[in-house]
């Protein structure tokens, strides 16, 4: 067995998913991840599905997904070709691109009952991803580049072949005999990644060293991550809607850097946001508020004030900020606003933000904590407020996805009872 496939078998008997989605673009690094997936899978009768995004920017990319389905199908896999709808955005293209690539596969995962998604990441991703952040300015949780295991809107994403070079990918599929596509963007110089590459190769920089250097980074920043988890528990309490308090004496005295990782980390996930704002922002924030006694700020979605005392910052959703409503079916399922997990009950449903409207039963609230609570509706009628149990409360069950204080951004989602103001 070779060293590829003895890393894979090692994460995956770890983790143990009892069925497994595989992200597969066509590409020779995701061909690669399907054989040695089947290799796994085989002996342990684990269901694999095949899934492969169609972004609709290239002609050629709806007949690269019809041969990836094909493939799969051939090799009796469960298949599926997702595609990206709607306008696409005039700037960083490829950043929204991969943004949708992911909403795409997790809610294709979640709707059909897979907990786990594999990617094809390599080694040199891993180098080239260090030496972009280093570019970008990025502190340490940025350096410290891709984990094998994360977790993205309830889905484990799995990385298997992060130790495992794009050359040794190549030589697998190969050796399989399976043709492999060639992505003319992966080579487009408007892309900093292919610049990066470029790079890479003419000054022949060795990319294990610097996925090591990648990896040592990520060790250092597990020790971090500890101080922060320390300093939420003493520090951080949740109101039962989507609201944080930070005791801002803690927040002032904790070393600076554990500080704004906290600040960073709350930001992502009461904001619906993946990742944490940049660290200068962080940095500014933490700043005004250890030294303004009447602080009302925005960052990432979010809006930060402290209270009339000044002994506590309060972080909760901005409400100008808040995602358009989401349509769903009756029985559906699907995330609105980055926060909120929503199964519709018997009938359709829409989840949008309840804005200025204030039905009958609900508590007083200051208005924008009010105007960004989840709301359902049903034929443009608002129907139901869950976190307050106003309205229907079978019209839509929702979970909150608290914000992880770790280095990953998410957690497990936490389902919401009925709301009480002390």
């Amino acid at each position: 067995m070779s060293d590829a496939a003895l890393r894979f078998a090692a994460l995956l008997d770890r983790l143990a998913p009892p069925r497994l989605a595989l992200a597969v673009s066509g590409g020779p690094d995701s061909l690669a991840l399907l054989d040695l997936a089947e290799a796994w899978a085989a002996p342990r009768q684990v269901p694999l599905a095949v899934l492969t995004v169609d972004h609709g920017l290239r002609p050629a990319a709806a007949g690269e997904a019809a041969a990836v389905e094909a493939l799969a199908l051939a090799q009796g896999h469960r298949a599926a070709i997702l595609h990206w709808q709607g306008e696409k955005p005039a700037g960083d293209l490829a950043a929204a691109a991969r943004a949708a690539r992911y909403t795409l596969l997790t809610d294709w995962c979640r709707r059909h009952g897979f907990g786990h998604l594999a990617t094809a990441h390599s080694l040199d991703d891993q180098a080239e991803t260090l030496l972009m952040r280093l570019h970008r300015g990025s502190g340490l949780d940025g350096l410290a580049a891709i984990e094998a295991v994360t977790e993205r809107d309830g889905i484990v994403l799995l990385r298997p072949l992060l130790e495992t070079t794009k050359a040794a990918l190549c030589a697998r599929v190969a050796a399989r005999g399976w043709a492999a596509v060639d992505d003319p963007s992966n080579r487009d110089p408007a892309r900093l990644r292919s610049r990066v590459r470029a790079m890479i190769a003419a000054l022949d920089l060795d990319s294990g060293r610097l996925a090591e250097t990648a990896r040592r980074l990520a060790r250092d920043r597990a020790v971090i991550d500890g101080l922060v988890a320390d300093l939420a528990a003493a520090a951080v309490g949740f109101d039962g809607w989507g609201n944080a308090t930070v005791d801002r004496a803690a927040l002032a005295t904790a070393p600076p850097p554990v500080a704004e990782r906290l600040l960073g980390r709350l930001v992502a996930g009461l904001g619906g946001a993946a990742f944490p704002p940049r660290h200068q922002r962080t940095e500014r924030l933490l700043a005004r508020l250890c030294g303004d006694s009447r602080l009302v700020a925005t960052l990432g979605g979010c809006r930060i004030a402290l209270n009339r005392g000044g002994t506590r910052v309060d972080i909760g959703r901005e409400a100008a900020a808040v995602a358009p409503p989401l349509a769903l079916a009756a029985g559906g399922e699907g995330v609105w606003d980055g926060r909120f997990r929503v199964a519709a009950g018997p009938q359709a449903v829409e989840i949008g933000a309840l804005g200025a409207l204030v039905p009958a039963g609900l508590p007083r609230l200051p208005h924008w904590r009010r105007a960004a609570l989840p709301a359902i509706f049903r034929d443009g009628t608002l129907v139901a407020v869950p976190l307050m149990a106003v309205g229907d409360q079978d019209a839509a069950r929702l979970s909150w996805l608290e914000p992880r204080l770790s280095s990953m951004s998410r957690a497990q989602p936490v389902v919401y009872r009925p709301a009480r103001l002390i």
